[in-house]
């Protein structure tokens, strides 16, 4: 993902921030004769998108609402298809984040989404009921429900209905941070880091691999040992299923695609990445980390005849946080082949093809994706479209634009010209949106803006055959507020459970501002991408926020931004933010003899000692393996040097730390028992028999 710039900013007259983040991100280089354009504009945190039968396209918003475009349009209706009331989207990346239609949506128009409900703060699946292009009120039925609180991380929520008529659901761990066969994800009394598989009435179906009735074990349960399979898909000629889940946080950590196989083990958090543990199953194609972030978005076997027959039957995927599109090939056998660059081109890194949340196939046949947008913008986000153009290339706009694009009002004349051109010489039409509901044809145009307010303007060119649009024009009606967030101050520092206040003043020179017109939200800055954290929190000028005490850690680049939107009776906004930063320190784990393996958080089987970067009073959770297999020995725990049990939770001091764990070679008679932890390759000397009293050893203070 880009590197974006920490920043303060009030928006006026020119261009709104979201927009103008957009247009700076651009459209990526797709593949010769391949169009990559940005059809929808303006979203709200957009996670997921469905075409239904008839062609329309639903969009998904994670703060609750479904848009719904009609074909042809580029623009959402402006009454949601959905809008759920009962939605937590207060912290983390909790939220509306999946859909699937029923097999007879035709018919009946049941379909079911994937969100975090707020009472109770649970994930849950509900079904729906549609008719026409709205949802019936009070349709709604919940035919699964978490049992455990929703956590803030890791909720995965994809939904899909497989070639067997069952609807397979995607549950993340909710960062749970137990070992081994203590971790939700290798459970059979936890429904978190699965996939599950139901009847469309949310009842187990009777073959499902886990399933013993009223015995212990969830009956939904199909698969498991998943960390965050956050989008899946079925392959229809084959019935394959294809699980993208993301892999972990480190810098070696591992991204997979796994093949859904009833009752099969993933291994997390046992293993991540190809797998010899006994029991667990192999992704079918991985990919490291790389010294860098990353994050896996699955996508879907491509099955369409808009592309060259080159492309049939490749899997296309996406990266959140790496900002590309891939595909694989298949060999005969059905392995991955190879590993082939799509969008950009080149394959490069950090590019502009926006932050993958979702790809799905268009009834084109196109591709379309979900590009949620930079978090700290609001309406940033984008659906994109890329086809395959053959015997006619597109029009190629050479210019649009509009002066003056804001005035003080009450209304503004706004004159518009265009210039374009066609590889072919094919005659060209033009048309005009204004944002106003008004339209009109020709390069040019004179458009008056008789309210105060904010528009957005676009022009779309056709040679009738292929239709190009411009990028967006924001114009801005009358004076917009000023607005500033008077606490806390920019850079200041915070410590894990910390609660920050924050508060913000605004004024407008054409009318009066009050908490209504006050909206705030809060992100989580991690190196090259962002999370969620909190909000929209709306009609206050002053909130509190806690600060994690665990789950994703603080190492690498963190910051959270708090941002607020001020928009005044006349629909100008005005935008500020503050940065605050962790207090930051290290702490270091280390074993006797050294070169053992030590489980730190969600990192399993690090070869110690070594090092993470940290927030003071954060929680980790540390596990040493009760026995492991260094050099030929057998080794067995005996102790921490802070005292704390063989796993236990460390809330980091102010000073960081440095713990040993102290393990004892075997008697040469005894048994070796490798754990689940691989085991480390050098050669060192044993242990010392007992080990010594209890310490912990403090490190310096290394930010303040």
């Amino acid at each position: 993902m880009r590197h974006r710039a920490f920043w303060t900013l009030c928006l006026g007259g020119l261009l709104g921030l979201g927009l103008a983040l957009a247009l700076a991100r651009g459209s990526a280089a797709a593949p010769p004769n391949f169009q990559t354009e940005t059809l929808i504009l303006g979203l709200n945190e957009p996670t997921g998108l469905t075409f239904t039968p008839d062609g329309r396209l639903l969009v998904l918003e994670r703060y609750g609402t479904i848009r719904l475009v009609l074909p042809g349009e580029t623009q959402p209706a402006a009454t949601p298809f959905l809008q759920l009331s009962n939605v937590n989207t207060d912290q983390g990346e909790r939220g509306l984040v999946g859909l699937a239609l029923a097999p007879d949506f035709s018919q009946t128009g049941n379909y079911y989404v994937f969100y975090t409900a707020n009472t109770p703060l649970r994930d849950r699946v509900a079904r729906f009921t549609a008719s026409g292009n709205t949802t019936v009120p009070g349709s709604e039925v919940i035919i699964w429900q978490d049992s455990a609180e929703a956590g803030l991380w890791h909720h995965g929520g994809n939904l899909a209905f497989g070639p067997d008529g069952k609807l397979y659901v995607a549950v993340g761990d909710n960062f749970d941070t137990n070992y081994g066969a203590g971790h939700v994800s290798q459970r059979l009394d936890s429904y978190r880091g699965k996939i599950l598989r139901l009847n469309a009435d949310g009842s187990a179906p009777a073959d499902n691999p886990f399933y013993d009735g009223a015995g212990p074990q969830l009956d939904a349960i199909w698969a498991m040992g998943l960390r965050n399979p956050f989008r899946f898909s079925f392959d229809p000629p084959t019935g394959t299923l294809w699980i993208g889940d993301v892999g972990g946080n480190n810098t070696d950590s591992v991204e997979e695609l796994d093949r859904g196989t009833a009752g099969a083990n993933y291994g997390w958090p046992i293993c991540e990445g190809p797998c010899a543990t006994p029991g667990m199953t192999s992704p079918a194609y991985s990919y490291n980390h790389n010294s860098r972030d990353a994050s896996i978005t699955g996508g879907f076997v491509y099955r369409g005849t808009q592309f060259p027959a080159e492309y049939q039957g490749s899997y296309f995927y996406g990266d959140y946080a790496q900002n590309w599109i891939r595909r694989l090939t298949f060999d005969a056998g059905g392995g991955v082949a190879n590993s082939l660059a799509f969008e950009p081109a080149n394959g490069a890194l950090d590019g502009p093809s926006g932050d993958i949340v979702d790809l799905k196939p268009g009834p084109d046949g196109a591709l379309y994706y979900v590009d949620i947008g930079p978090l700290d913008a609001a309406q940033a986000g984008t659906v994109r479209r890329i086809r395959y153009l053959s015997a006619n290339q597109p029009p190629v706009i050479g210019t649009a634009a509009g002066a003056p694009l804001s005035g003080p009002g009450p209304t503004l004349t706004v004159t518009f010209t265009a210039a374009a051109s066609d590889p072919e010489s094919d005659a060209l039409t033009y048309q005009w949106s204004f944002g106003d509901a008004a339209s009109a044809a020709g390069p040019d145009a004179v458009h008056l803006y008789a309210q105060p307010g904010r528009y957005t303007a676009r022009l779309a060119v056709s040679d009738g055959t292929s239709t190009v649009y411009s990028d967006p024009l924001v114009i801005s009606v009358g004076s917009p507020p000023q607005a500033a967030i008077t606490a806390p101050v920019d850079g200041s520092l915070f410590r894990a459970g910390d609660v920050i206040t924050y508060t913000g003043a605004a004024t407008d020179t054409d009318g009066s501002l009050s908490a209504a017109n006050f909206s705030w939200s809060i992100v989580f800055h991690h190196d090259d991408h962002l999370h969620p954290a909190a909000g929209p929190v709306t009609n206050v000028i002053t909130s509190t926020f806690s600060i994690p005490i665990n789950g994703h850690d603080f190492s690498g680049q963190t910051a959270f931004e708090i941002i607020l939107t001020v928009t005044d009776a006349d629909g100008l906004p005005a935008r500020a933010s503050v940065l605050i930063v962790p207090e930051i320190v290290t702490v270091t784990l280390a074993s006797d003899p050294p070169g053992l393996g030590l489980n730190f958080d969600q990192a399993t089987g690090v070869t110690a000692p070594f090092t993470r970067t940290t927030l003071i009073n954060f929680q980790h959770t540390l596990d040493a393996p009760a026995s492991q297999v260094l050099a030929g020995v057998t080794y067995n725990f005996q102790a921490w040097s802070d005292g704390g049990a063989r796993t236990h939770v460390l809330t980091v001091p102010p000073a960081g730390a440095a713990i040993i764990a102290y393990y004892q070679a075997a008697p040469a008679t005894a048994t070796a028992t490798p754990s689940a932890t691989p085991s480390a390759t050098a050669t060192l000397p044993p242990a010392s028999a007992t080990p010594p009293a209890p310490l912990a050893v403090y490190l310096p203070l290394v930010l303040r």
